[in-house]
């Protein structure tokens, strides 16, 4: 079983020698400014209780851990930063999260399977966190959701795209992709199977300028026509099925395009 390592204030745990189970071991340094238990197993939903008594830390990796909540004490890290819950268990974040105002990276979803991660409706409703720099693996679902007051962020990674039905849902999450390219965006990746989200974005009125990457997947032919136009874009991922003498006439004249990739189609994995 692994031990506890524990330096300037960081803590860890040791990765068991190999053939041994990566089980979590119960410690709990309340004096602790970082977590890292990715990869460990064995996690009870009172385990997640105990890290929220570590009311000084400021970064928290759970990924690739069988952790399947979090708790609705998660609020009481009012000093977190850095949130990491990918390839988890964990679908959803308590509305209590939205209390945490110093939080800058919530990193979620599973790229691989489209897992992702819904976002509590309190964050637009109530304008909250807005201190986010990274918001990546997350689902849209239904309703429209508004990020007009994300300003500091710099990727924006969405998932999952369902039953958003067009109209004022798709105008909404347009339009704050549009204001936020104004400011700090500079990674966006849309991950839409199952809705016509991406063929709204052509109309987007104002070009967001300051994107450096940009990966669009799933119901789309024509890529947007202001991608050509992004002279600081450097990484682009689309789908093969927009390789296309057209579109790759319009990819020649993005100066600083370094990356360009096209990807074959996922199978639906949803149910």
């Amino acid at each position: 079983m692994g031990h506890q390592s524990a330096c300037c204030g960081l803590t860890r745990l040791s990765r068991p020698a190999v053939g041994r189970r990566k089980n979590v071991v119960i410690f709990w340094n309340p004096n602790s400014k970082v977590l890292d238990l990715e990869g460990r197993t064995g996690f009870k939903h009172h385990h997640t209780k105990e890290i929220c008594k570590m009311l000084l830390l400021k970064f928290l990796s759970l990924r690739r851990t069988d952790t399947k909540e979090l708790p609705k004490k998660i609020d009481r890290l009012m000093n977190l930063e850095t949130l990491d819950i990918r390839e988890t268990d964990v679908v959803e974040l308590p509305k209590t999260i939205c209390q945490l105002e110093r939080l800058v990276n919530i990193i979620g979803g599973n790229k691989k399977t489209r897992m992702a991660l819904k976002l509590s409706r309190e964050m637009s409703k109530k304008k909250k966190m807005k201190a986010l720099r990274i918001l990546s693996g997350i689902e849209i679902v239904g309703e429209s959701v508004d990020f007009h007051h994300l300003t500091e962020l710099r990727k924006l990674a969405i998932y999952k795209l369902k039953t958003m039905g067009g109209g004022a849902s798709f105008e909404e999450l347009s339009s704050s992709i549009e204001y936020l390219g104004g400011y700090s965006l500079h990674t966006l990746i849309i991950v839409d199977e199952s809705s016509e989200f991406l063929k709204s974005l052509d109309a987007l009125s104002t070009l967001p300028k300051f994107l450096t990457a940009v990966e669009l997947s799933g119901k789309m032919v024509k890529f947007p026509g202001w991608i050509n136009q992004l002279n600081a874009l450097s990484k682009l991922t689309l789908l093969v099925i927009a390789l296309q003498k057209d579109n790759l006439e319009n990819l020649s004249k993005l100066e600083a395009l370094f990356s360009l990739t096209f990807s074959f189609r996922a199978k639906k994995l949803d149910p």
